[in-house]
Parts: C-alpha cells; structure tokens; sequence
C-alpha cells in the first residue's frame, strides 16, 4: 500500500512537541488543508497561552482566521471564541498601561 510521505511526515509531527506543530500548521497550509490547518491553529495558540505566551496566541489565530477568510472557508467557533477572548486581554493589557494612576478593575470598566 502507497502511503504519501506528507502523510507520514504528518504522524511524525503528530508525535512531537509545539515547535513541530508548527511546522504542522505550515504543512498544512502549503497543502492548502485549511481545515487541518485550523485545528492545528488552535491546538498551537492554547499551548502558547499555556506557556504565557498570548502575542503569539493571537497572532498565529489571527493569520489562520485571515487565511480562511481569504479563501472563503467557514471560520471554525472555538477559533472565532478564543481569537476574540485573546483580542480582548491584549486590548484590556494595553488599556491598563495607560491608566497607570487606575487600578485594572476601573480600566476593565471602560470596556463594559
């Protein structure tokens, strides 16, 4: 049986750590397995938030989120939700640095 070797570098990186994901995500996206890519996405932001790490969470959501709308695909929920959760630390984060003689509790106000 003929088995791809995109394919098999797939399994490979399945088994690795969040750099290899990375490299997934890529794959997937020269493929143009946008719905592959999608999942990998998301898989690939919870690590970062995990690690603390929320720019970066954004940004690789935010590229995929671009992506599938360039390519008029459906936009999954759970990318939509955390996308915009994210969004809204990094604007409440930003916010908070500005009002350095507020506490965040009045900052986070604003946005209610």
């Amino acid at each position: 049986m003929y088995v791809p070797l995109y394919t098999f570098l797939i399994l490979h990186l399945l088994l690795d750590c969040l750099q290899d994901a990375k490299y997934l995500f890529r794959l997937y996206m020269a493929l143009k397995q946008y719905p592959e890519a999608a999942r990998t996405a998301i898989i690939i932001a919870r690590e970062e938030q995990n690690a603390g790490q929320y720019r970066n969470a954004h940004d690789v959501l935010f590229n995929m989120y671009q992506e599938l709308r360039k390519e008029s695909i459906k936009i999954p929920v759970d990318m939509q939700n955390n996308l915009m959760i994210l969004h809204s630390y990094m604007l409440v984060k930003v916010r908070s640095r500005s009002f350095s003689g507020h506490n965040v509790v009045d900052c986070c106000a604003i946005f209610l």
